[in-house]
């Protein structure tokens, strides 16, 4: 199954990177970062430690160079069912699978005289139960619809309530790659 989703992963990436490549030199009004009141939702897929899943993001530009937001990933693991005798157990077992937090964004394309379409950039992502940095490059083709890839590092484990063993973790200490489509709310 992780060979599968390798695989996955290395077409995403190439055919991304196609994508861009094909589409930098063409000409629209699109902006991948406008600044501040710039506000994008993304939506993508995911993968830490070889479990797929989603990820929802809302950032929100706080002028030229900077933006901030909140994130939540979800990992599809399966979930050992839950007698009625564990109790709270339930919840701790479905919250192992969840991660929400708060990003801190860079962005790249107005200090590097960028084409206005892409904007790489790095941040600080403080989770749950994760904390760490991040890099990675939007490109929007319209004025509302775009796409990214994104490249994190969870360098640190933390977790609020219940401690989690590291074999248990799927987010703290690993890197996860994402990538997927990023809609402006115009304002």
């Amino acid at each position: 199954m992780s060979g599968l989703i390798s695989d996955y992963m290395k077409k995403l990436v190439l055919i991304s990177a196609l994508l861009f490549t094909s589409l930098y030199s063409t000409q629209c009004m699109a902006q991948a970062y406008d600044g501040k009141g710039d506000n994008k939702i993304f939506l993508g897929y995911t993968n830490i430690k070889g479990c797929s899943g989603a990820e929802w993001r809302l950032d929100s530009g706080m002028g030229d160079l900077f933006s901030m937001g909140f994130n939540a990933t979800y990992l599809f693991i399966k979930i050992e069912p839950v007698s009625e005798d564990e109790g709270s157990d339930k919840f701790d077992k479905i919250f192992k699978n969840i991660d929400l937090g708060f990003l801190l964004n860079f962005h790249l394309s107005v200090p590097l005289n960028m084409n206005e379409k892409i904007d790489p950039y790095f941040g600080l992502v403080l989770n749950l139960k994760s904390a760490g940095l991040h890099a990675g490059v939007k490109y929007n083709f319209t004025e509302r619809f775009g796409v990214y890839m994104q490249l994190t590092d969870s360098f640190i484990f933390a977790i609020t309530g219940k401690s989690i063993s590291w074999n248990e973790s799927h987010f703290g200490k690993y890197i996860g790659v994402s990538g997927g489509i990023t809609y402006n709310l115009m304002r």
